[in-house]
């Protein structure tokens, strides 16, 4: 079943090698194995797997957000995802992966 997710920001935890985007789940479920769809403009998308989830602790905040872990092999792929500037936007999650293509 597909889900929506509120990104609220993002976290490189360097030590485990892992990227993950925190926030929260506004419809569905979300579990490992499933893929991230995150747009790059009106037309076009890219899509990560979702290795984990995970609760993300915020002190300053003081409140708890869902964390969507990604794992990366090399550090283009993490500069891919820190680029991105993922925050304050609505992500769709899926089963299946979408393919790098025209939404």
């Amino acid at each position: 079943m597909p889900a929506q997710f509120r990104a609220a920001g993002t976290i490189h935890l360097r030590a485990r090698k892992v990227f993950v985007i925190y926030g929260d789940v506004l419809s569905g479920s979300v579990d490992e194995g499933m893929f991230l769809e995150v747009p790059l403009n009106a037309t076009f998308s890219v899509s990560g797997r979702i290795s984990a989830v995970e609760q993300v602790d915020l002190a300053p905040e003081q409140r708890a957000y869902v964390g969507l872990v990604m794992d990366y092999d090399d550090p283009e792929e993490l500069g891919f995802w820190e680029v991105m500037n993922i925050s304050n936007e609505v992500l769709e999650i899926s089963e299946v992966e979408v393919p790098l293509a025209l939404s």
